[in-house]
């Protein structure tokens, strides 16, 4: 029972981080000045980003957890040594682009098959 609640916990923050980010990232490069080309391209690669990310834990389990968990490591520390913003941003960030992908990450890891005690 605690599995599926976690898988399904993990599926919806998974939808909810991919879609919120996608949509910023539409929002914000369609805002910004710009050739019509450009704002083309990093929309299609962005949301094709966040989007394969959530595919890949809906459809391979394992390899999406082993993603995101390792996206979420990354993202981290790219957010408090490459991205050079104020702490209230850095906050923010962790909180939503960071964080969510780790934890999907870890829940996913916590419900794989292969952690569960075999049964003699």
């Amino acid at each position: 029972m605690v599995t599926n609640t976690f898988r399904t916990c993990a599926r919806a923050l998974t939808v909810a981080w991919a879609g919120f980010w996608a949509y910023f990232l539409v929002g914000s490069v369609l805002s910004d000045g710009g050739s019509l080309g450009a704002k083309v391209l990093v929309c299609t690669i962005g949301t094709s980003f966040f989007l394969s990310n959530c595919a890949l834990v809906w459809l391979f389990e394992r390899a999406g957890s082993l993603v995101m968990a390792t996206e979420g490591v990354i993202l981290t520390i790219l957010n408090f040594t490459f991205l050079h913003n104020s702490s209230q941003t850095q906050t923010f960030l962790l909180l939503t682009l960071c964080l969510p992908p780790l934890a999907v990450g870890l829940m996913l890891m916590k419900t794989s098959p292969r952690s569960q005690g075999r049964a003699t």
